[in-house]
C-alpha cells in the first residue's frame, strides 16, 4: 500500500515549511520572478542569486519573502486539513446510513469521528495563530505525523463499522438457524430423512459463530493503535495490524456467505418435505 502522505505535492509543501522555520536548503531554494525575464533563487538563510549574480537583500525584503513563504505554507496546511475534514464527514455519513450496524456502534463511531473533526479544526486555528517558527513548523508536520487521518483514523473507523455489520448479520443468521432447527425437528418427527439438513445446519451454526469471532478479533487488533508521530517502526506496526484486521473481516464475511448458502439449502430441503419456510426465516443473499 502506498503511503498517501508522501506525495510530491506535500513534499513541496514541506520545503516551504522548512524555509519558514529557518532551515537552510540551498539546493531547494525558492524561485521568484523578479522581472526582466530573471528568476531569483531565494534561500531565506543564505545568498540570493538573480541571473546567477549574488544579491544581498535588505532586512525588510528578506522579511517579506519569509512572510510570503509562511502565508503559502499556511494556505497549503488549510487545504490538507480541509481535505481530511471532508473525507471524515463523508465516511461518517456513510456509516450512519448503514442498515446493519447497531445504534450503539453508530453512536460510538459518530462521537469518535466528530472528536477528530474538532481536533483538526482547532489545529487549523492554531496554525494561523502561530508566531514561533518552530511551533508553526511542528504544527504543520503534525497534520500527517500526529493525526494520521488517512493512514489510521479512517481505516480504523471502516474496520470498526465492518465488524459491527458482521456481528449484526451473524446475529440475524443465528436467529434464523434456531427457527430452521425447529422445522428440521418437525420434519424428523414426521419420518423424514433430515440427516443432510442437520449437516447443513451444523455448518451454518459453526460459520455464524466464527464470523463473530473474526469480527471481534479484528476489533482487538486495532483497539490500541495510535498515531506513529513519524516513528517508522510504529507506522509499520500499525499498517500490519490494519492489514491483519482486514483479513479477519474478510474471513467473517466469507463465513456469512457460507452460512447463507447453508440456510438456502435447508429451506429448499424443507420445502421438498412440504414444510413451509416462510419469508420470516429468510435472509438477504448479499452482504449488507
Amino acid at each position: 500500500m502506498k503511503n498517501i502522505f508522501y506525495t510530491k505535492s506535500f513534499f513541496a509543501f514541506s520545503i516551504a515549511v522548512a524555509l519558514v522555520g529557518g532551515i537552510a536548503f540551498p539546493a531547494l531554494a525558492e524561485v521568484t520572478d523578479v522581472g526582466g525575464g530573471l528568476k531569483a533563487n531565494v534561500d531565506v538563510n543564505g545568498p540570493v542569486r538573480v541571473g546567477g549574480v549574488k544579491v544581498e537583500f535588505e532586512t525588510g525584503a528578506r522579511t517579506n519573502i519569509k512572510a510570503d513563504l509562511k502565508a503559502r505554507a499556511t494556505a497549503r496546511a488549510d487545504q490538507e486539513i480541509d481535505r481530511r475534514i471532508a473525507k471524515l464527514e463523508q465516511q461518517n455519513a456513510r456509516i450512519q446510513a448503514m442498515q446493519r450496524i447497531g445504534v450503539d456502534e453508530k453512536g460510538s463511531l459518530d462521537a469518535s469521528i466528530k472528536a477528530h473533526l474538532v481536533e483538526l479544526t482547532d489545529l487549523k486555528a492554531k496554525i494561523h495563530a502561530d508566531t514561533d517558527a518552530a511551533t508553526f513548523r511542528s504544527d504543520i508536520q503534525s497534520i500527517t505525523k500526529l493525526y494520521r487521518i488517512f493512514a489510521l483514523v479512517m481505516p480504523k473507523a471502516a474496520i470498526t463499522a465492518a465488524a459491527g455489520r458482521t456481528t449484526s448479520v451473524a446475529k440475524s443468521i443465528s436467529d434464523l438457524a434456531m427457527k430452521l432447527d425447529t422445522r428440521i425437528s418437525a420434519a424428523a418427527s414426521s419420518g423424514k430423512d433430515v440427516s443432510a439438513l442437520q449437516t447443513s445446519l451444523a455448518d451454518m451454526q459453526v460459520k455464524t459463530a466464527d464470523a463473530t469471532i473474526q469480527a471481534n478479533a479484528a476489533l482487538a487488533l486495532i483497539a490500541n493503535l495510535s498515531p506513529d508521530n513519524g516513528d517508522q517502526a510504529m507506522m509499520q506496526a500499525n499498517l500490519k495490524a490494519l492489514q491483519d484486521a482486514r483479513v479477519k473481516i474478510k474471513a467473517g464475511e466469507d463465513d456469512l456467505k457460507t452460512a447463507r448458502k447453508d440456510a438456502e439449502t435447508i429451506m429448499k430441503g424443507l420445502r421438498s418435505f412440504g414444510i413451509r419456510a416462510s419469508a420470516t426465516t429468510t435472509v438477504s443473499s448479499t452482504l449488507p
